[in-house]
């Protein structure tokens, strides 16, 4: 699970921290990336966290938890950006950043 999620790490970063302040109007689609991206690693990263370790390894690893951890993190942030790009997306009006 560690290499799986590591080596997606790169992308967890880059993409939430690319384009402007104002990419919300100018570029929507890198939020909204940011989440399709983000979501389906957040579920892998709940199964392994709350179900694989404790059921099945029956050990917890501090690095493991923490590599789980960031998707969340990364999803929790980008989503009430990509919220607002979806809605400029589909109602064409621009929104508050």
């Amino acid at each position: 699970m560690l290499i799986a999620t590591s080596s997606s790490t790169p992308l967890n970063l880059v993409l939430p921290t690319t384009g402007g302040p104002d990419r919300v109007c100018e570029q929507p689609w890198i939020p909204l990336l940011a989440v399709a991206v983000e979501a389906p690693q957040s579920a892998v990263a709940a199964k392994y966290l709350f179900y694989q370790m404790p059921k099945v390894d029956k050990a917890w690893c501090p690095y493991c938890i923490v590599d789980a951890l960031t998707p969340f993190a990364t999803l929790a942030l980008v989503l009430p950006e990509a919220v607002r790009a979806g809605r400029n997306l589909l109602g064409g009006r621009r929104s508050r950043a």
